[in-house]
């Protein structure tokens, strides 16, 4: 039975509907919702804070309790919620649009109607959210995704064009023997920039577990020792603690990013490379090429399961990291050590201190370093796991 909604917006934003909700309203404040709850992700207004609320989006998909993703129109903007919906797992009937004079859901069912004929009203979200915490309806994301389309692609990057005038460095030849097959950017990425004993592999169990936010706080505390972040996503995000656009982040010459048909970055050699891949295709090169893998995982019953399916598979997992660790709640990194028998098991809190402190680097541009003690510790504890598992494999 739904209990309440939880939303994931500034409380002012739904201070009036929970005078009409009929169910407890409250903010999302990072931690996991009790049970009962749905969390209501709002279409932000105008195009500003788009790749934000999709952030929010992937991370909130973690928390193993229904989220209601409120998609407005059926546009560019709708069809972007709906795609990123659909990579984390969360189910049709908790997408809800506008269609017709109606409130829709992704599957097509009238939901209720719609509100003055074009808005989307809290009966409709109470509707939706009384509905998927009755069925269960909890995202539940596959390991890996297949490739987006391309259209869809070329719509984020024209998005990202427009923030700055200047263009991504150009990339260098490399080199290559007549005849040889030609790797892909990124294994080249991966051969120049580490070879194969300085390569640092981390990889999410699913989407929105925060892999990408943990190796950029890993690159970050490793700068000493020429650490470089590469990203390999479909949809590149953790450019934002680098700066404020993509172009602007792969300009500092410790990021850079490949989404598939273009790689943004300079191809040097690092100390160590951190390459956080989600792509596909290219999680078995960075794998074969990594002398250490870390696998970036949370507390819900789905992430545990997922690991579970890796390690027993033969996965090698060289660090474990158990992000967003909330006391009380979950499966904690003893839980995760006991089971699996892991030598390297990091929890990385996930408290109000450490979301403001991620929240603060990503409008910002900078890395969610030095606002927490208990992130800054963790993630130490992590980047002296990485450096010993190195050290070992010399």
């Amino acid at each position: 039975m739904l209990q309440r909604l939880v939303f994931a917006a500034p409380e002012e934003a739904f201070r009036q509907v929970a005078r009409t909700a009929g169910v407890e309203c409250v903010s999302l404040n990072g931690s996991v919702p009790p049970p009962g709850s749905a969390i209501v992700l709002l279409r932000p207004r105008g195009d500003s804070r788009v790749e934000e609320t999709l952030g929010v989006l992937r991370d909130v998909a973690a928390f193993g309790v229904p989220v209601i993703v409120i998609a407005g129109s059926r546009d560019s903007i709708g069809d972007a919620f709906l795609r990123e919906a659909g990579l984390c797992g969360v189910p049709g009937e908790c997408v809800l649009f506008v269609e017709g004079g109606k409130v829709v859901d992704a599957t097509g069912a009238v939901v209720a109607e719609a509100l003055r004929g074009r808005g989307i009203g809290v009966n409709a979200v109470v509707r939706a959210a009384e509905r998927a915490v009755r069925e269960n309806l909890v995202p539940e994301p596959a390991l890996w995704e297949s490739d987006l389309p391309v259209e869809e692609e070329a719509l984020w990057e024209a998005g990202r064009e427009t923030e700055s005038s200047s263009e991504p460095p150009v990339q260098p030849e490399i080199p290559r023997e007549t005849g040889q097959v030609r790797p892909s950017p990124v294994e080249e990425f991966l051969s120049v920039c580490g070879g194969v004993e300085r390569v640092v592999a981390v990889f999410g169990v699913k989407n929105g577990v925060g892999a990408t936010t943990v190796a950029a706080c890993l690159a970050g505390v490793l700068v000493d020792h020429g650490a470089f972040h590469l990203e390999v996503s479909p949809s590149p995000t953790g450019y934002v603690y680098y700066g404020p656009s993509p172009l602007q982040a792969v300009s500092t010459g410790t990021y850079a990013y490949f989404d598939g048909a273009k790689l943004a970055g300079e191809i040097r050699r690092a100390g160590i490379l951190v390459a956080d891949v989600s792509l596909p295709d290219l999680v078995d090169a960075a794998y074969e090429r990594a002398a250490c893998v870390v696998i970036v995982t949370d507390g819900s019953p789905v992430s545990f399961r997922k690991v579970q399916g890796l390690v027993r598979g033969g996965w090698k997992c060289d660090v474990l990291v158990v992000n967003r660790v909330v006391p009380g709640a979950g499966y904690p990194p003893e839980v995760y050590a006991g089971e699996f028998g892991l030598e390297h098991v990091v929890g990385v809190p996930g408290g109000l201190d450490e979301e403001a402190a991620v929240n603060h680097a990503q409008h910002a541009g900078t890395l969610p370093l030095g606002k927490s003690v208990e992130l800054d510790t963790a993630v130490n504890e992590l980047a002296a796991a990485v450096l010993q598992v190195l050290e070992r494999g010399r």
